[in-house]
Parts: C-alpha cells; sequence; structure tokens
C-alpha cells in the first residue's frame, strides 16, 4: 500500500500553515503601514495648519506695525 496520498495530504497542510503564518504576518505588516500613514496625515495637517496660522500672525503683526497698534 502506498503512502503517496497521505504525504500530499501532509505536503497540503504544511502549504496551508504556510500561508496562513504569511496572511498573518502580511496583515500586521499592513496594519503598521496604515498607522505610519494615519500619523503622517495628522502631522502633515498640523503642520500645515501651524504655517498658516503664522502667516495669519505675521499679516496681524504687520497690519498693526502699520496702523501704529491703534
Amino acid at each position: 500500500m502506498s503512502h503517496q496520498p497521505c504525504d500530499e495530504i501532509i505536503t497540503l497542510r504544511e502549504k496551508v500553515q504556510s500561508l496562513e503564518r504569511w496572511r498573518t504576518s502580511t496583515e500586521t505588516d499592513l496594519k503598521e503601514i496604515r498607522d505610519v500613514i494615519s500619523q503622517v496625515k495628522l502631522l502633515m495637517s498640523l503642520s500645515l495648519g501651524g504655517g498658516a496660522l503664522s502667516i495669519l500672525t505675521l499679516v496681524v503683526t504687520l497690519i498693526l506695525l502699520v496702523t501704529g497698534n491703534k
């Protein structure tokens, strides 16, 4: 009697386990990438907001200087 069907089942089981490990690893990697993207978006928003606020402050300061702080 041949052990070939059992060997094929064992090989397929190992391949499935390997694919499951790869899937889990990939999901973890993608979650980390999404987290980094979210952090970058937040930092960019804060940076742009801070930049706009700085420009606004500069304009107000210039207006106050030109008008003599009236």
